[in-house]
């Protein structure tokens, strides 16, 4: 990792931002890729099954794709399903708060992105819908926690908050770092599904208070 920049040594706090669920509506991507395959076939839950079985492997949507197309028999689909997958507007995914909240959040904090999954497709989602350009790191990890060691460490000086839609991953973080601040992103209104209270609990951005 390189040496914080000049500008950045005076902010006290650094926040670590999850991208999918939490800034990003992967949710309302899935819909969108899913309604325009039903042109080309109708089992597009197979996709999302398939790629949630690969979902294990570094780079797996590539082969998400052509295991499905394996499994509905029909190989020259798999071109036009990666089209669908690149060719989205993604700025208009990003949730509608989010860009003017982080813009005035980088005022006084360092913002990194701290994010999960097939490391060429978080890219293409990450720099096309233009959250990118707020941030002062962007960490892709195919899993994430197991670098959380790293960048505690690497941010020691700081005030470290961690903020996800996943309330498993914040109490992970947490009881391995007790010193990190846990935001829970809970756009859904979700019950927790698990025995962990995070220290702040918020359905969107405007309702973050660094204290």
């Amino acid at each position: 990792m390189t040496h914080l920049s000049e500008h950045l040594t005076g902010k006290k706090r650094v926040l670590l931002f999850d991208f999918d669920g939490t800034l990003f509506n992967t949710a309302k991507l899935k819909d969108l890729i899913s309604e325009q395959l039903r042109k080309y076939t109708i089992n597009t839950d197979l996709l999302w099954e398939t790629e949630k079985n690969l979902r294990d492997e570094r780079f797996h949507l590539i082969e998400t794709m052509r295991v499905f197309c394996e499994k509905v028999g029909n190989s020259e689909i798999q071109s036009t399903i990666q089209d669908l997958f690149l060719n989205q507007n993604f700025p208009e995914l990003v949730y509608p708060e989010v860009m003017e909240n982080l813009k005035s959040l980088h005022e006084e904090n360092i913002l990194a992105l701290f994010s999960e999954g097939d490391e060429t497709y978080q890219q293409v989602k990450i720099y096309q819908s233009k959250v990118s350009t707020l941030f002062d790191f962007i960490y892709i990890y195919h899993k994430k926690l197991e670098y959380l060691d790293e960048l505690v460490t690497f941010f020691s000086n700081k005030e470290v908050w961690y903020l996800d839609n996943q309330l498993s991953k914040l109490q992970q973080a947490q009881q391995k770092h007790p010193q990190i601040k846990t935001v829970w992103f809970n756009r859904e209104h979700l019950n927790p599904n698990i025995s962990y209270t995070p220290d702040y609990t918020v359905s969107t951005l405007n309702e973050l208070s660094l204290g």
